[in-house]
């Protein structure tokens, strides 16, 4: 409870650490390969047409390809760490038990939006 968590001082900052934790690994996978799917759609692109092989500086994808891109990578990426984050800093604050509680109880009380209220401030 938030009384209780209330004299931990220091070790409060911790709590919901783990939520970020568990949606580290889907995140960044998610941003890798939707950066690699998005940068083959480009060489694709670029290179149609083209009976020749590929040469080394065909990988450059260029200013308008590296943006695309890497805004598609950091969109889906934040599309799962936007809520854990969100729950982390809750948790942080004493408002709720655990994760699965804080999850419960934003969407109960928030919907699914309570969830990804930080996230148009994190693109």
């Amino acid at each position: 409870t938030a009384a209780a968590d209330a004299g931990k001082g220091f070790t409060r900052l911790w709590r919901g650490v783990q939520s970020v934790i568990y949606g580290c690994i889907p995140a960044h996978a998610l941003y890798f390969s939707s950066y690699e799917a998005v940068k083959a759609v480009f060489q694709e692109r670029q290179h149609a047409g083209h009976t020749s092989t590929v040469s080394t500086e065909s990988n450059n994808l260029g200013p308008l390809g590296s943006s695309v891109a890497g805004a598609t990578a950091a969109f889906c990426h934040d599309l799962i760490m936007s809520p854990l984050d969100t729950v982390k800093q809750r948790l942080q604050l004493g408002h709720y038990e655990g994760t699965g509680h804080a999850i419960r109880q934003i969407v109960r009380h928030e919907g699914l939006a309570g969830l990804y209220r930080s996230f148009p401030i994190t693109l």
